[in-house]
């Protein structure tokens, strides 16, 4: 039997906003935070399947991802915030923002974005496999990978000290991290990675609060 070990919702925002912070302060450090949150989660996931506990009666022969209402209080538990962590910016997004990339902005993906969630801290926009995603503004990639479970494959991109945007659930990944893309480029496929159906998940974090995209993107 194997597990995994996954991170709900208000936990995938912590961990996102401290990457967010890592990254401002050092050039990919965020990276390297996520990496240990993945390794982590590996090594939780093996403890508890070397100490032989099995699915709850009823349950799957493979549990996947371990809450806690099944007695894992670790899986979606917050992640501390770092120390002297502090924001007094102000978070409040606005169109005409003068942190907003030279390039300006574009949805990463053709189709109908779902409304802005705050529980998720992002939109979804359904698609079918392999459907291009592309950079919504220039900037730097500083993550591709797969190390914050429940965005599957995911990317990240810096595109100047205030905003990133993340794209989530790929089912490829065509940029590496340290790479630079400029706007409307294709990084990476649509997929249904660590998803329930193929769809694009798109955050917009400025000074790593996440804001709503419709504030930045164009009309559709």
């Amino acid at each position: 039997m194997n597990w995994s070990v996954g991170f709900e919702a208000p936990a995938q925002a912590e961990i996102a906003e401290a990457f967010a912070w890592y990254e401002e302060k050092s050039y990919g450090l965020g990276g390297d935070y996520l990496r240990v949150i993945a390794a982590a989660a590996e090594q939780l996931a093996r403890d508890s399947q070397a100490a032989g506990n099995t699915a709850p009666s009823g349950a799957t022969a493979t549990p996947d991802k371990p809450t806690a209402s099944q007695g894992d209080k670790t899986a979606n538990k917050p992640v501390p915030e770092p120390a002297g962590k502090t924001d007094t910016r102000p978070a409040a997004p606005r169109a005409a923002d003068a942190d907003t990339p030279e390039s300006g902005w574009q949805w990463p993906v053709s189709g109908s974005p779902s409304k802005y969630d705050e529980r998720t801290k992002g939109v979804d926009i359904p698609g079918k496999m392999g459907q291009p995603v592309h950079a919504a503004a220039d900037g730097k990639v500083v993550y591709s990978g797969t190390g914050l479970r429940g965005y599957g494959k995911l990317i990240i991109i810096k595109h100047n000290k205030a905003f990133l945007s993340a794209y989530a659930h790929n089912n490829t990944l065509l940029v590496k991290e340290g790479q630079a893309v400029r706007k409307g480029q294709k990084i990476a496929e649509m997929g249904n990675s660590d998803a329930d159906k193929t769809k694009l998940h798109f955050e917009l974090r400025r000074y790593g609060k996440p804001v709503d995209p419709y504030n930045y993107m164009p009309q559709l």
